[in-house]
Parts: C-alpha cells; structure tokens; sequence
C-alpha cells in the first residue's frame, strides 16, 4: 500500500529532523533538553529502511524502489512544508501518521 509506505516515509522524516537542533527548537519553542535526539536520528532511519523493505515487497525491487524514492520526495517536500508553516503541529502530525502506519501495515 502506498499509503503506508508514505506514512512510513513521513514518520522517518519528521523523526530525522526533530533529531538537529535547529528543528527541535523551532517546533518546542526551547533549547534541546532531550537526550532523544540520537535515537531520534537512529529511529527515523530504520523507519524509512522499513519503508524500503515494504515497497520492495510489496512492487519488486526495481519498482518497489521507484516507488520508494517517489514517496521520499513527497515526504520531504511535506515536512518542510510543516516546519516551514506549521512547525508546532510537527508532533501532532507524527503521532497521526505513526498510528495510520501501525493500523496500515
């Protein structure tokens, strides 16, 4: 299902980016206090290796990855668009789409 696999994608990503410094403080209004932030940076890779494994199952390897890449530049793309506009609703959107990911898969 593309739909999980955009999820996926998307949960990596925000996990990737509440990972550098710069982000974490724009989206809790403070200074990194959190000593997540490593495993933050190590979670949204497995995420998105997930995400790999699951398309490539799910398409084969030469389209499952096609697919992959596509779904990682949309998921980019939104997550800047969130820390761009919306940067406090970051959280809020990761908790939606990792419960829509875990329901998906």
């Amino acid at each position: 299902m593309p739909i999980s696999n955009l999820a996926l994608c998307l949960f990596g990503f925000i996990l990737l980016a509440l990972s550098m410094k710069r982000h974490f403080e724009a989206v809790f209004g403070g200074p990194v206090t959190s000593p997540f932030s490593p495993a933050f940076r190590v979670t949204g890779w497995v995420i998105l290796a997930l995400a790999a494994t699951q398309s490539i199952q799910q398409e084969g390897a030469s389209i499952g990855l096609a697919m992959w890449v596509g779904e990682l530049g949309v998921a980019a793309m939104l997550v800047a668009l969130l820390l761009t506009y919306g940067s406090r609703r970051l959280v809020i959107s990761a908790g939606a789409l990792a419960l829509l990911a875990a329901l998906m898969l």
